[in-house]
């Protein structure tokens, strides 16, 4: 089971959350929705075991082997958009790179270096590294932003394409991103029972 027990964390004496509980489905998209600064990325870092300075427990992560989107692209700036998209795919397919380019959108770019790309094309590598990638857990964070309807549109097809049987974790204050699912599995942070405090 994948699970977040009695989660206590603040920052100095603001709290950010205070007896949280969660259960995340494995292998079904869990979508966690809420205001800006209620504490969406840092529930993430915790799951992620980058952040260890929290009381209570998070369960059933460490057995699965992990992919992220953060919301900053962390991409590799000097080298191609091949060296990025394949340093973490467990083989390394120039044919298979280019053919989920071309789904995305961003054909022959495979020889460019991502600061030559804009702002939108550095997304989708982004998140199509975290694809390639082929991990357990996907975790994506606010990972549409900045996307236009096409761009969104295509990138999710192929994405979807990529998600079954995997388990991912969906962050998003924009509630529209759920409409690209068929189901999920909704954590919404906004809610008293979940005793998040802004």
């Amino acid at each position: 089971m994948l699970e977040v027990k009695n989660l206590a964390k603040a920052y100095d004496k603001e709290i950010v959350f205070e007896n949280l509980n969660i259960i995340f489905k494995k292998n079904e998209v869990n979508f966690i929705k809420g205001i800006s600064g209620i504490g969406k990325t840092t529930l993430l870092r915790i799951i992620l075991g980058l952040d260890h300075d929290y009381h209570g427990e998070v369960c059933g992560f460490e057995e699965l082997s992990k992919a992220c989107v953060f919301q900053e692209d962390r991409l590799l700036d000097e080298y191609s958009v091949y060296l990025n998209l394949s340093l973490f795919m467990p083989a390394k397919d120039l044919k298979a790179i280019d053919e989920a380019l071309d789904k995305i959108d961003l054909k022959d770019i495979g020889l460019k270096k991502v600061k030559e790309l804009s702002g939108g094309q550095k997304r989708r590598i982004a998140i199509l590294r975290a694809l390639l990638a082929d991990k357990d857990l996907l975790v994506f964070d606010e990972p549409l932003k900045g996307l236009d309807q096409n761009s969104k549109d295509r990138l999710m097809a192929y994405l979807l394409s990529k998600i079954a049987n995997k388990t991912v974790i969906w962050v998003s204050h924009d509630q529209s991103d759920e409409a690209y699912f068929k189901t999920v599995n909704m954590i919404d942070l906004d809610k008293s029972t979940y005793m998040c405090n802004l």
